[in-house]
């Protein structure tokens, strides 16, 4: 049986001195696994139901706290580890720039020797949503598939790269649509 740790960008994981002491003391005691969650922002008074606990909200109803950029806080994780693996539960990926993503996580993975446990999600929090730029995928989730929910923020880019490499931090594909 394997056990990891999770929410460990929160808390005392949210400063640098408390991420390297967790991170080391749980690769020290054997944890296989350091898990990240992500919320660009948490605005005070959400409505929006945390689907995870019988309260509908999330970290013991607290609406302030810090909270590190799950792939950033991996990275510092990766230089002070050796072998534990690093997790993102979840990122959420329709605020993010897809390619943007490919090339951080492609990045992290290879920087760390291949532990990178990528986790991607479409969000819950319909007020975090209002309060950025990307389109809601809440309100489309009983008429459209998974992917279709994933698709970039705005009109950025509707071109998506088939059959990527892993073995470096340079993005290729076979061919883009």
């Amino acid at each position: 049986m394997k056990f990891g740790l999770m929410f460990t960008n929160t808390g005392m994981g949210s400063t640098p001195a408390g991420a390297r002491q967790l991170a080391v003391a749980a690769e020290g005691a054997g944890f296989e696994s350091l898990w990240t969650v992500e919320h660009v922002v948490v605005p005070s008074g959400y409505e929006s139901k945390y689907p995870y606990d019988k309260s509908g909200k999330m970290a013991g109803g607290a609406e302030e706290f810090d909270l590190p950029d799950p792939v950033i806080w991996l990275s510092y994780i990766a230089a002070v580890t050796e072998r534990i693996k690093l997790g993102t539960g979840i990122l959420i990926l329709p605020q993010r720039n897809p390619l943007v993503v490919a090339k951080e996580v492609a990045t992290l993975d290879v920087f760390s020797g291949g532990r990178l446990l990528l986790g991607v999600g479409v969000g819950w929090l319909q007020e975090e949503f209002d309060c950025s730029a990307c389109r809601s995928p809440i309100a489309v989730v009983a008429t459209t598939t998974t992917s279709r929910r994933c698709e970039p923020c705005g009109p950025v880019t509707r071109r998506r790269c088939t059959t990527p490499t892993r073995t470096s931090t340079t993005a290729s594909a076979d061919r883009c649509q």
